[in-house]
Protein backbone atom coordinates (compact mmCIF):
# COMPACT_ATOMS: atom_id res chain seq x y z
CA UNK A 1 0.00 0.00 0.00
CA UNK A 2 1.11 3.32 -0.49
CA UNK A 3 -0.50 6.66 -0.33
CA UNK A 4 -0.21 8.36 -3.79
CA UNK A 5 -3.35 10.58 -4.61
CA UNK A 6 -5.55 12.68 -2.60
CA UNK A 7 -8.93 14.62 -4.12
CA UNK A 8 -8.23 18.16 -5.10
CA UNK A 9 -11.60 20.24 -4.12
CA UNK A 10 -12.24 23.37 -5.71
CA UNK A 11 -15.49 25.29 -4.57
CA UNK A 12 -15.23 27.36 -7.30
CA UNK A 13 -16.64 24.11 -9.33
CA UNK A 14 -19.02 23.04 -6.69
CA UNK A 15 -17.19 20.04 -6.29
CA UNK A 16 -17.79 17.10 -3.98
CA UNK A 17 -18.27 13.57 -3.68
CA UNK A 18 -21.21 11.29 -2.17
CA UNK A 19 -23.72 8.77 -1.71
CA UNK A 20 -27.12 8.46 -1.28
CA UNK A 21 -28.75 7.66 2.30
CA UNK A 22 -30.52 4.74 0.00
CA UNK A 23 -27.64 3.21 -1.52
CA UNK A 24 -25.05 3.64 1.38
CA UNK A 25 -24.52 0.88 4.66
CA UNK A 26 -23.19 1.63 8.22
CA UNK A 27 -23.08 5.78 7.81
CA UNK A 28 -26.56 5.98 9.66
CA UNK A 29 -24.43 5.96 13.20
CA UNK A 30 -27.01 7.03 16.26
CA UNK A 31 -24.17 6.34 18.79
CA UNK A 32 -20.43 7.20 19.57
CA UNK A 33 -19.33 8.54 16.55
CA UNK A 34 -15.40 9.44 15.39
CA UNK A 35 -14.64 11.08 12.17
CA UNK A 36 -10.86 11.99 10.59
CA UNK A 37 -9.45 13.43 7.60
CA UNK A 38 -6.53 14.99 6.31
CA UNK A 39 -7.16 18.38 4.90
CA UNK A 40 -5.20 21.04 3.06
CA UNK A 41 -6.98 24.41 2.87
CA UNK A 42 -6.53 26.42 -0.06
CA UNK A 43 -8.14 29.63 1.27
CA UNK A 44 -9.93 30.38 4.91
CA UNK A 45 -12.75 32.54 5.64
CA UNK A 46 -14.73 30.08 3.88
CA UNK A 47 -17.48 27.01 4.60
CA UNK A 48 -15.24 23.96 3.99
CA UNK A 49 -17.62 21.48 4.38
CA UNK A 50 -15.62 18.06 5.48
CA UNK A 51 -17.76 15.18 6.12
CA UNK A 52 -21.48 15.69 6.38
CA UNK A 53 -25.16 13.80 6.16
CA UNK A 54 -26.89 16.74 7.10
CA UNK A 55 -29.94 17.88 5.38
CA UNK A 56 -32.61 19.91 5.61
CA UNK A 57 -35.37 18.52 8.39
CA UNK A 58 -32.60 15.37 8.19
CA UNK A 59 -29.43 16.46 10.17
CA UNK A 60 -28.07 13.74 11.52
CA UNK A 61 -23.91 15.11 11.81
CA UNK A 62 -21.50 17.42 10.25
CA UNK A 63 -17.83 17.93 10.15
CA UNK A 64 -16.28 21.46 8.67
CA UNK A 65 -14.40 24.36 8.98
CA UNK A 66 -16.83 27.53 8.90
CA UNK A 67 -16.12 31.29 8.03
CA UNK A 68 -14.95 32.53 11.28
CA UNK A 69 -12.24 29.27 10.72
CA UNK A 70 -13.84 27.56 13.55
CA UNK A 71 -13.46 23.53 13.64
CA UNK A 72 -17.47 22.55 14.43
CA UNK A 73 -18.81 19.18 15.02
CA UNK A 74 -22.72 19.85 14.38
CA UNK A 75 -25.37 16.66 15.61
CA UNK A 76 -28.93 16.18 15.84
CA UNK A 77 -31.07 13.79 17.48
CA UNK A 78 -34.16 14.96 16.04
CA UNK A 79 -33.03 15.73 12.52
CA UNK A 80 -33.88 19.83 13.06
CA UNK A 81 -32.64 20.81 16.23
CA UNK A 82 -28.72 20.75 16.17
CA UNK A 83 -25.73 20.95 18.93
CA UNK A 84 -22.73 22.44 17.97
CA UNK A 85 -19.30 21.65 19.40
CA UNK A 86 -16.42 23.90 18.00
CA UNK A 87 -12.49 25.13 18.48
CA UNK A 88 -10.65 27.84 17.02
CA UNK A 89 -7.51 26.32 15.53
CA UNK A 90 -4.63 28.05 14.17
CA UNK A 91 -4.82 27.12 10.47
CA UNK A 92 -2.56 27.83 7.65
CA UNK A 93 -3.32 27.81 3.92
CA UNK A 94 -1.14 25.61 2.12
CA UNK A 95 -0.69 23.48 5.20
CA UNK A 96 -1.55 19.70 5.85
CA UNK A 97 -3.87 18.75 9.02
CA UNK A 98 -5.28 15.60 10.34
CA UNK A 99 -8.49 16.77 11.52
CA UNK A 100 -10.65 14.35 13.71
CA UNK A 101 -12.93 14.67 16.25
CA UNK A 102 -14.78 12.19 18.47
CA UNK A 103 -18.37 12.05 20.23
CA UNK A 104 -19.52 10.01 23.45
CA UNK A 105 -22.81 10.40 23.49
CA UNK A 106 -23.18 8.99 26.65
CA UNK A 107 -21.99 12.62 27.84
CA UNK A 108 -22.91 14.85 25.03
CA UNK A 109 -19.08 14.89 24.79
CA UNK A 110 -16.44 15.99 21.70
CA UNK A 111 -13.40 15.74 21.39
CA UNK A 112 -11.26 17.44 18.78
CA UNK A 113 -7.62 16.36 17.82
CA UNK A 114 -5.32 18.12 15.38
CA UNK A 115 -2.47 16.42 14.19
CA UNK A 116 -2.86 13.57 16.61
CA UNK A 117 -2.98 15.89 19.44
CA UNK A 118 -6.25 16.78 21.92
CA UNK A 119 -6.69 20.53 20.87
CA UNK A 120 -9.72 23.00 22.64
CA UNK A 121 -10.30 20.66 25.68
CA UNK A 122 -13.52 18.78 26.17
CA UNK A 123 -16.61 20.37 24.47
CA UNK A 124 -20.16 19.57 26.37
CA UNK A 125 -23.15 19.55 24.67
CA UNK A 126 -26.92 18.00 25.35
CA UNK A 127 -28.15 15.73 23.14
CA UNK A 128 -27.64 11.47 23.60
CA UNK A 129 -27.99 10.26 20.54
CA UNK A 130 -27.42 10.99 16.68
CA UNK A 131 -30.62 11.20 14.31
CA UNK A 132 -31.59 8.04 11.82
CA UNK A 133 -32.25 10.25 9.06
CA UNK A 134 -32.20 9.98 5.00
CA UNK A 135 -29.53 12.52 4.30
CA UNK A 136 -27.39 11.65 1.63
CA UNK A 137 -23.42 11.36 2.73
CA UNK A 138 -21.26 13.46 1.38
CA UNK A 139 -17.41 14.67 1.17
CA UNK A 140 -16.72 18.30 0.60
CA UNK A 141 -20.05 19.52 0.53
CA UNK A 142 -23.21 20.74 2.67
CA UNK A 143 -26.64 20.04 1.78
CA UNK A 144 -25.35 17.58 -1.57
CA UNK A 145 -24.61 21.35 -2.78
CA UNK A 146 -23.15 24.68 -1.43
CA UNK A 147 -21.00 25.06 1.53
CA UNK A 148 -18.15 23.63 -0.58
CA UNK A 149 -14.38 22.59 0.92
CA UNK A 150 -11.48 24.62 -1.05
CA UNK A 151 -8.63 21.91 -0.70
CA UNK A 152 -6.73 19.04 -0.78
CA UNK A 153 -8.47 15.71 1.59
CA UNK A 154 -7.09 12.34 1.75
CA UNK A 155 -8.06 9.47 4.14
CA UNK A 156 -11.68 9.76 5.29
CA UNK A 157 -12.70 7.70 8.06
CA UNK A 158 -16.14 7.39 9.74
CA UNK A 159 -16.50 4.85 12.99
CA UNK A 160 -18.69 4.02 15.04
CA UNK A 161 -17.29 3.97 17.94
CA UNK A 162 -15.00 6.71 20.09
CA UNK A 163 -11.32 6.14 18.90
CA UNK A 164 -8.50 7.18 21.48
CA UNK A 165 -5.93 9.74 21.33
CA UNK A 166 -3.22 6.63 21.09
CA UNK A 167 -5.38 4.83 18.40
CA UNK A 168 -5.94 8.65 16.53
CA UNK A 169 -1.94 9.82 16.83
CA UNK A 170 -0.66 6.47 15.86
CA UNK A 171 -2.87 5.26 12.53
CA UNK A 172 -2.86 9.27 10.99
CA UNK A 173 0.23 9.07 9.03
CA UNK A 174 -0.64 5.72 7.73
CA UNK A 175 -3.38 3.47 5.25
CA UNK A 176 -4.85 0.94 7.49
CA UNK A 177 -6.86 -2.03 7.14
CA UNK A 178 -10.60 -1.59 5.59
CA UNK A 179 -11.38 -4.63 8.38
CA UNK A 180 -10.42 -2.54 11.11
CA UNK A 181 -13.06 -3.13 13.83
CA UNK A 182 -15.88 -0.51 14.12
CA UNK A 183 -14.53 1.01 10.94
CA UNK A 184 -17.85 2.07 8.78
CA UNK A 185 -16.46 3.75 5.89
CA UNK A 186 -13.00 4.52 4.68
CA UNK A 187 -11.73 6.31 1.52
CA UNK A 188 -8.24 6.17 1.07
CA UNK A 189 -8.82 8.54 -1.86
CA UNK A 190 -5.94 7.32 -4.50
CA UNK A 191 -7.24 7.99 -7.43
CA UNK A 192 -11.02 6.49 -7.03
CA UNK A 193 -13.51 6.74 -4.86
CA UNK A 194 -13.75 3.21 -3.48
CA UNK A 195 -14.58 2.27 0.16
CA UNK A 196 -12.21 0.08 1.49
CA UNK A 197 -14.67 -1.73 4.12
CA UNK A 198 -16.81 -4.30 3.34
CA UNK A 199 -19.69 -1.64 3.36
CA UNK A 200 -18.56 -0.94 0.15
CA UNK A 201 -20.19 2.92 0.36
CA UNK A 202 -17.86 4.07 -3.04
CA UNK A 203 -18.36 7.62 -3.95
CA UNK A 204 -19.99 9.49 -6.82
CA UNK A 205 -17.72 12.61 -7.78
CA UNK A 206 -19.98 15.94 -8.79
CA UNK A 207 -18.60 19.08 -10.07
CA UNK A 208 -15.67 17.30 -12.35
CA UNK A 209 -13.23 17.32 -9.39
CA UNK A 210 -9.15 15.65 -9.87
CA UNK A 211 -6.52 13.77 -8.13
CA UNK A 212 -3.28 15.13 -7.20
CA UNK A 213 -0.25 13.23 -6.07
CA UNK A 214 0.56 16.22 -3.22
CA UNK A 215 -0.32 14.13 -0.24
CA UNK A 216 0.08 14.33 3.60
CA UNK A 217 2.51 11.11 4.16
CA UNK A 218 3.65 8.81 2.41
CA UNK A 219 4.20 4.84 2.90
CA UNK A 220 7.47 3.77 1.70
CA UNK A 221 8.65 0.16 2.14
CA UNK A 222 11.21 -1.26 4.51
CA UNK A 223 12.75 -4.81 4.40
CA UNK A 224 15.65 -6.45 6.12
CA UNK A 225 18.79 -7.56 4.50
CA UNK A 226 22.48 -7.56 5.51
CA UNK A 227 23.77 -6.94 2.44
CA UNK A 228 24.26 -3.21 2.07
CA UNK A 229 26.85 -0.85 4.09
CA UNK A 230 25.70 2.52 6.07
CA UNK A 231 26.71 4.60 3.40
CA UNK A 232 23.00 5.90 3.39
CA UNK A 233 21.16 7.47 6.09
CA UNK A 234 17.25 9.18 6.62
CA UNK A 235 16.12 12.15 8.04
CA UNK A 236 12.85 11.41 6.75
CA UNK A 237 11.40 8.15 7.01
CA UNK A 238 8.09 7.42 7.35
CA UNK A 239 6.58 4.24 6.22
CA UNK A 240 6.26 0.12 7.35
CA UNK A 241 9.22 -2.18 8.27
CA UNK A 242 8.81 -6.04 7.62
CA UNK A 243 11.48 -8.54 8.77
CA UNK A 244 12.53 -11.64 7.32
CA UNK A 245 15.02 -13.41 9.48
CA UNK A 246 15.73 -13.16 13.62
CA UNK A 247 19.41 -14.95 12.84
CA UNK A 248 21.29 -11.89 11.36
CA UNK A 249 24.73 -11.73 11.97
CA UNK A 250 26.44 -8.62 11.45
CA UNK A 251 29.27 -6.47 12.30
CA UNK A 252 28.08 -2.60 11.68
CA UNK A 253 26.54 -0.52 14.28
CA UNK A 254 24.98 2.73 14.46
CA UNK A 255 26.77 5.42 15.56
CA UNK A 256 24.97 8.66 14.66
CA UNK A 257 21.01 8.36 14.35
CA UNK A 258 18.64 11.97 14.21
CA UNK A 259 15.28 11.64 13.41
CA UNK A 260 14.25 7.98 12.95
CA UNK A 261 12.22 5.55 15.12
CA UNK A 262 10.71 2.64 14.63
CA UNK A 263 9.53 -0.61 15.82
CA UNK A 264 10.39 -3.82 14.24
CA UNK A 265 7.84 -6.96 14.44
CA UNK A 266 9.86 -9.47 13.44
CA UNK A 267 6.70 -12.18 14.13
CA UNK A 268 3.77 -9.81 12.74
CA UNK A 269 5.98 -8.21 9.63
CA UNK A 270 3.95 -4.40 9.48
CA UNK A 271 4.60 -1.83 11.98
CA UNK A 272 4.20 1.98 12.01
CA UNK A 273 7.47 3.94 11.26
CA UNK A 274 7.36 7.77 12.26
CA UNK A 275 10.27 10.83 11.24
CA UNK A 276 11.10 13.34 13.53
CA UNK A 277 13.80 15.86 13.70
CA UNK A 278 14.82 14.62 16.85
CA UNK A 279 16.57 11.45 19.13
CA UNK A 280 14.54 8.17 19.38
CA UNK A 281 14.47 4.86 20.35
CA UNK A 282 14.63 1.57 18.19
CA UNK A 283 12.35 -0.54 19.64
CA UNK A 284 13.07 -4.55 18.70
CA UNK A 285 10.37 -7.02 19.15
CA UNK A 286 10.89 -10.30 19.06
CA UNK A 287 9.83 -14.04 20.62
CA UNK A 288 12.98 -13.23 23.19
CA UNK A 289 10.94 -9.86 24.54
CA UNK A 290 11.47 -6.18 24.00
CA UNK A 291 14.72 -4.78 23.42
CA UNK A 292 15.56 -0.96 23.33
CA UNK A 293 18.77 -0.04 21.56
CA UNK A 294 19.54 3.84 21.40
CA UNK A 295 20.90 4.49 18.10
CA UNK A 296 21.43 7.79 15.73
CA UNK A 297 21.71 8.05 12.36
CA UNK A 298 21.78 11.35 10.07
CA UNK A 299 22.19 12.58 6.28
CA UNK A 300 19.47 14.18 4.20
CA UNK A 301 18.22 12.53 1.28
CA UNK A 302 18.64 13.62 -2.18
CA UNK A 303 15.58 13.99 -4.32
CA UNK A 304 15.73 10.19 -5.71
CA UNK A 305 15.21 6.76 -4.00
CA UNK A 306 17.78 5.66 -1.79
CA UNK A 307 18.46 2.63 0.95
CA UNK A 308 19.62 2.87 4.05
CA UNK A 309 21.12 0.07 6.50
CA UNK A 310 20.84 0.47 10.20
CA UNK A 311 22.40 -2.15 12.59
CA UNK A 312 20.96 -2.52 16.13
CA UNK A 313 22.41 -4.79 19.18
CA UNK A 314 21.73 -5.62 22.58
CA UNK A 315 24.79 -7.85 22.95
CA UNK A 316 22.12 -10.75 22.41
CA UNK A 317 20.63 -10.17 18.93
CA UNK A 318 21.37 -8.10 15.91
CA UNK A 319 18.94 -6.30 13.70
CA UNK A 320 19.80 -4.91 10.19
CA UNK A 321 17.21 -2.96 8.70
CA UNK A 322 17.53 -1.72 4.75
CA UNK A 323 15.30 1.15 4.93
CA UNK A 324 13.80 1.85 1.08
CA UNK A 325 12.85 5.34 0.91
CA UNK A 326 11.26 6.92 -2.10
CA UNK A 327 10.90 10.94 -1.49
CA UNK A 328 8.13 13.16 -2.32
CA UNK A 329 8.65 15.13 -6.11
Amino acid sequence: MANTYSLDLEASSSQYASISDGSQTGLDITGDLTLECWFKPETLGIDHSLISKFQASNYSYYFNINTSNLLRLQVSDDGSAVDTYSITPSLTVGVWYHLAVTLDVSTSTAKFYINGLQTGGDQSGTMTSIYNGGADFVIGSFLTGGRYADGLIDEVRIWNDIRTATEIADNKDKEISGASANLQGYWRLNNDYIDETSNDNDLTASGSPVFSTDVPFSDPSFIISESLSLSETSTNLRGLVSTTTESLSVSETISALKGISFTIAESLGLIESYAFLRTRLFVIADSLGLIEVKAYVQKKWSNVAKSTVATVTNGVKTAVSVITNTPKS
